[in-house]
């Protein structure tokens, strides 16, 4: 009796190790921000989006594929993976050399003064109630969403060995739609709301004027906008309600925070509404001919990663 509650032991601790992974990666991540808060091996100011991270381990139940050989998944799950840290670490550098060449050529249409004469384009509905408060909040909100909004469901999908969605929210995101916003970035010359206005930066980044000029250029689509709606129709058709909701909401606040804080003009997001539909719809109809074209029997496994694999 005794040997058989030991092997009961062992298979339940072995069944969640198995099965609940998350939690382990989770606490392992939220350890790695305690750490930080002590050594701050990265500056500390990043440690909250750590602690993001762990928190958002443990809520991957209900879309872990456990049906997927992990050695399979793997194979192309880690070389994506090293693809898109690499184009984070250095698209910022990229995008600004994408700055400093707009501004070095002529720009077809310069909108600045129709935009202003617009009524209702400058937001200030958005700005009625205005305290602190909520500026600090938007403000955390804006400067994190760019990028965040896309790594937590890709992190998320990666935990879950879902490659297809990791494909889905990366190519929605930053990778497609920097190739469709760049013909209107160089085409239409349109800046921020506050810098129009002649109002201070809302962001704090006491900029000269030169450079202030440059970081508030591409204003028409909004990608904060894109990429944030993108992400909000990718993560609506997630199991698990609570990432669902929470993750949207975030979204959301995303694109309200471009408006709030002057960023970006109404037309600019609506625009940038119709980019991100456009980019889901666009991604929805490029994996539809991937899979059929590589999966030939309509009872196989639609998210095989063998027969999918090599062509993604």
């Amino acid at each position: 009796m005794e040997i058989k509650a030991e092997n009961d032991k062992n298979f339940i601790l072995n069944d969640f190790l198995i099965e609940r992974y998350y939690i382990l990666v989770g606490l392992f991540i939220a350890l790695i921000g305690l750490l930080n808060i002590v050594f701050k091996f990265i500056p500390i100011e990043y440690t909250g989006y750590i602690f993001v991270v762990s928190i958002v381990s443990a809520f991957s139940f209900g879309d872990v594929r456990r049906e997927e050989n992990i050695k399979s998944f793997l194979k192309l799950a880690i070389p994506y993976t090293i693809i898109i840290l690499v184009v984070l670490i250095s698209g910022n550098d990229i995008w600004h050399k994408v700055l400093d060449w707009q501004m070095k050529r002529n720009i077809v249409f310069q909108i600045n003064d129709l935009f202003k004469s617009i009524p209702f384009n400058d937001a200030a509905f958005t700005r009625i109630f205005h305290p602190q408060l909520l500026t600090d909040f938007m403000k955390t909100i804006y400067e994190s969403g760019f990028v965040l909004a896309v790594i937590i469901p890709f992190y998320r999908a990666l935990l879950n060995k879902d490659f297809e969605k990791m494909i889905r929210y990366t190519l929605s995101g930053h990778i497609l739609q920097v190739f469709m916003v760049t013909p209107f970035y160089v085409t239409f010359y349109i800046q921020n709301v506050w810098f129009v206005y002649g109002h201070a930066d809302p962001l704090n980044r006491n900029m000269p004027y030169k450079e202030a000029a440059m970081s508030t250029l591409n204003g028409l689509p909004s990608m904060h906008t894109s990429i944030a709606f993108a992400m909000f129709l990718l993560v609506l058709r997630e199991r698990n309600k609570i990432f669902k909701w929470v993750w949207s909401i975030y979204c959301l606040l995303i694109i309200y925070s471009t408006m709030y804080l002057e960023i970006h003009w109404v037309i600019d997001v609506l625009v940038g509404l119709a980019f991100g539909f456009i980019a889901v719809k666009l991604v929805d109809f490029f994996m539809l001919m991937v899979k059929a074209k590589f999966i030939k029997s309509p009872n196989s496994d639609i998210d095989s990663y063998d027969k999918i694999g090599t062509a993604i």
